[in-house]
């Protein structure tokens, strides 16, 4: 009885990248993304917008562009440094038809990766536009859980802690727990 080879099936029938002409030229386009590539995706792309959170959601057209063009073909442009090759890039995905023509040699759902962008952009701006709730939520769910295990918490001191944090500059706190949130 043969044993089923999930491998070599994967090998044979589906490619790692399909060679495409494109304006002259020759690129490779992968038709998905793994999971550790789509999760990478997603966070290149959040990380990227919430960088100026005043200008997130204006970005993230070209941002998610850019990351297709860079996760799924051999198209290198991670090493964009001067304002003219910046120009080249977004000549390449706003005036060419890159975008399409990687769609349509794609089998990921890219309606569902871009998405996902959203939802990871709209949960860590949450953050940065409302910090100090979000901190003061995660502070009281964290004292409920030591309450119960420390029956003896004094509250009344819990109390003039958060009292005193009401008085912080929410901007300056929001950039401190991304910064935290992205080392992490």
């Amino acid at each position: 009885m043969n044993k089923f080879d999930l491998a070599k099936i994967m090998k044979e029938q589906i490619p790692t990248t399909t060679n495409i002409p494109f304006m002259g030229q020759t690129i490779a386009i992968k038709p998905y993304l793994s999971v550790e590539e789509r999760l990478a995706f997603v966070k290149s792309v959040t990380d990227s917008c919430i960088e100026n959170p005043d200008y997130a959601f204006g970005s993230f057209d070209y941002v998610f562009r850019v990351a297709l063009v860079q996760y799924y073909t051999d198209i290198k442009l991670d090493e964009i440094d001067s304002a003219e090759e910046n120009n080249i890039v977004e000549k390449l995905i706003f005036y060419t038809d890159i975008i399409d023509v990687l769609c349509a040699h794609t089998k990921d759902n890219i309606r569902e990766l871009h998405d996902h962008c959203m939802e990871s952009i709209k949960y860590e701006m949450s953050f940065i536009k409302n910090p100090l709730s979000s901190i003061l939520e995660m502070l009281h769910s964290f004292l409920s859980d030591m309450g119960e295990s420390m029956g003896d918490l004094n509250f009344s001191d819990v109390k003039k802690v958060i009292d005193e944090l009401s008085g912080i500059d929410e901007g300056k706190l929001a950039q401190a727990f991304y910064s935290f949130r992205k080392s992490e």
